[in-house]
């Protein structure tokens, strides 16, 4: 059973889960059956994470950005990540417990992201980024919010008609 699993993973998850239909617990390969089931918990907590990430860095892109034409776009990326943090909490509501400090992890990375994006594209002076999240839980998740440009993008981009 062991080799089949270095061998040929699919194949063995699919003769676990016959071995557990089958009621023959005493055939289980118990110790990589819960190496599995803690990668299959890991890999949601971690598309949640990425997706926390990618909605914090687009706000910062929404609230310093100096152009408006990206908006769209930015905000569909964040509808999108939205409504994959809530297909997961749908799926496993105890993860939402553990959302503050997700938050917390991510906010570092996203600030980085969005500070290389704001110098290279000359939107901003990168420093000026907040130092600590300025978002909450409540407005990343929330369906309609996102956050105001910091600029009047009348007098920096007009439109041109």
């Amino acid at each position: 059973m062991t080799d089949l699993y270095h061998e040929d993973v699919y194949a063995w998850a699919r003769e676990q889960a016959e071995i557990v239909r089958a009621r023959r617990l005493d055939a289980l390969d118990r110790a990589h059956v819960a190496e599995e089931l803690d990668d299959i918990a890991d890999g949601i907590r971690s598309a949640v994470r990425t997706s926390l990430r990618r909605i914090v860095e687009y706000f910062l892109y929404l609230e310093y950005a100096l152009t408006r034409q990206q908006r769209a776009g930015w905000m569909a990326m964040v509808i999108d990540h939205r409504q994959r943090i809530a297909d997961r909490l749908d799926d496993s509501p105890s993860l939402r417990r553990e959302l503050p400090a997700l938050l917390e992890r991510v906010w570092p990375g996203a600030r980085a992201l969005a500070a290389h994006m704001v110098s290279a594209c000359d939107w901003q002076d990168p420093k000026r980024l907040p130092e600590a999240c300025p978002y909450t839980l409540e407005q990343i998740l929330e369906e309609s919010w996102q956050p105001e440009s910091r600029y009047d993008y009348e007098e920096l981009d007009p439109l041109p008609f």
